[in-house]
């Protein structure tokens, strides 16, 4: 629950940094995204000055609870992962939350080819499947954050484990 608030005060550092990157070296693309950020921006003074309670409760609420829930279902693609290697820096998720959230849960897929339009992830992964190890393939993302945080808790043997090996 907590990792999306930590995701955020890592990520935004990062994400102040490559806006100021596209302000000295791609001064259009960091118009364009200026603008996009007043629009969002825009739209909730708009609904924020219309109907401050249904704003909240209909838009701004489900925005950071939505945000909150990718954030969160991130931390499960890339914990005990090897952040060090070539291909085993993510997990992938193969069953129906690829139909609800656009494939993100192949996520070796995603990061490889983030530009790819989400329709053909599924393509993608089956091409970079044999270079992932299979423990970090799970079909079902419900029943492995059972198994991990529930049951786990309970049995070790159930647990996650690192795959990135101690430095030294």
């Amino acid at each position: 629950l907590l990792h999306p608030l930590q995701a955020a005060c890592v990520l935004y550092p990062h994400f102040l940094a490559h806006l100021a990157r596209m302000r000295r070296h791609r001064p259009g693309v960091f118009r364009w995204a200026l603008l996009q950020y007043a629009l969002v921006g825009l739209a909730w003074a708009v609904l924020l000055a219309v109907d401050a309670p249904k704003a909240l409760l209909y838009v701004l609420l489900p925005q950071l609870l939505a945000l909150h829930a990718l954030l969160g279902a991130n931390y499960f693609q890339h914990a005990h992962a090897d952040g060090r290697s070539r291909w085993n820096y993510a997990r992938n998720f193969t069953g129906a939350v690829n139909w609800l959230y656009f494939n993100i849960g192949l996520h070796t897929a995603h990061h490889e080819h983030p530009r790819e339009h989400w329709s053909r992830m599924p393509a993608l992964h089956r091409t970079l499947r044999s270079h992932v190890n299979p423990s970090l393939e799970e079909r079902s993302f419900l029943l492995y954050v059972l198994r991990v945080m529930v049951i786990g808790a309970l049995v070790p043997r159930f647990r996650s484990r690192s795959l990135m090996a101690p430095t030294s």
